[in-house]
């Protein structure tokens, strides 16, 4: 994701827009193993976590069938209709 997506995820957040969005979303990343709750920042998609769907193997680096976490903060990311998650779920 670029510059203007983290923005206006941010903005959206700040704004409380497409809270239902964000709602279904973040229910869906609480199941995956790359999600990650930080104090500061609040859950986060671990980049420093690459997990592998087939074979449900977790491991901290990247390799054949194993996606990493993309590092962005979830309650901003989860508002934007266009974003991806990073290993498909939504």
């Amino acid at each position: 994701m670029g510059v203007s997506a983290i923005i206006d995820g941010h903005v959206k957040e700040a704004l409380k827009q497409n809270n239902s969005l964000s709602e279904r979303r973040l229910a869906i990343c609480k199941t995956c193993p790359i999600y990650t709750e930080t104090p500061v920042l609040g859950p986060i998609c671990n980049s420093r976590i690459c997990y592998n769907q087939k074979t449900g193997e977790i491991r901290q680096t990247r390799g054949d069938g194993f996606k990493c976490g993309c590092g962005c903060r979830l309650r901003a990311k989860t508002r934007l209709d266009y974003a991806k998650c990073p290993i498909g779920k939504w």
